[in-house]
């Protein structure tokens, strides 16, 4: 008796669960259906007529350099026009061991390094944009 009254118990909370997740799916929908997404052209467009500054924080604890130099170039990438991308470097300041200073050198040298790279890919259309 107890059994079944403990499987019943189990089968009544996982019915539950399904249907509020069903319900929740549902007003996702209908607010859906009610408020569109904006469209690529209307994010475009406003994009282009706002002044709006978007942050991109990249937070950073210990990481290899290779990833966050990868996050860095992902974030500097994007089409927002007016974008800021900022690494917050968590790492102790003074670190303890050899690995950790080389850690916290790569990251402080990654910013530099980057724009350096933009940059030069940059310089073409720059020139193209002052001569027409």
């Amino acid at each position: 008796m107890v059994a079944a009254v403990v499987f019943l118990l189990i089968v009544s909370f996982l019915v539950y669960g399904g249907f509020v997740y069903i319900l929740s799916r549902l007003g996702y929908m209908r607010r859906r259906a009610r408020y569109p997404h904006a469209g690529a052209d209307e994010l475009r467009r406003f994009a282009a007529q706002s002044d709006a500054t978007v942050t991109v924080l990249v937070p950073s604890y210990k990481e290899e350099p290779e990833v966050v130099r990868q996050t860095l170039l992902s974030a500097a990438l994007q089409e927002y026009p007016h974008r800021r991308v900022v690494l917050l470097i968590d790492d102790p300041p003074n670190p303890s061991s050899a690995e950790d200073r080389r850690l916290l050198a790569a990251a402080r040298g990654l910013p530099a390094a980057i724009n350096a790279q933009l940059a030069w890919a940059r310089e073409p259309f720059a020139r193209a944009a002052r001569r027409g």
